[in-house]
């Protein structure tokens, strides 16, 4: 469940760093919701083809998934990437937030 609650909270923050950013509600849904589509597409067929197999290792779903968490249990680097993830995302909102003029 670890797992899966950062899984969800990275494309969160992902749609809160592009919404704090540029104000746009539209970039803010479609943009994560793209690239979780691709991500899990990525890591779907990585086994099968080469060049996803390369860049399996940074797409969310691996990091959910990939280390098999049910049998293996909390795969620790993978929380740790996860979370560290996140905390960019949320400071990448944070300047971006702080750069908008809201009050005026």
């Amino acid at each position: 469940m670890l797992h899966l609650a950062l899984l969800g909270v990275v494309f969160g923050a992902l749609a809160l760093a592009l919404s704090a950013s540029t104000g746009r509600t539209g970039l803010s849904r479609g943009i994560p919701a793209v690239l979780a589509v691709l991500a899990y597409i990525v890591n779907a067929l990585a086994p099968l083809v080469d060049v996803f197999d390369r860049i399996r290792q940074v797409s969310p779903f691996f990091q959910y998934i990939g280390h098999d968490p049910l049998r293996q249990g909390t795969a620790w680097d993978s929380v740790l990437v996860s979370v560290l993830t996140i905390a960019v995302l949320v400071a990448l909102a944070v300047a971006g937030f702080r750069r908008r003029d809201v009050a005026g």
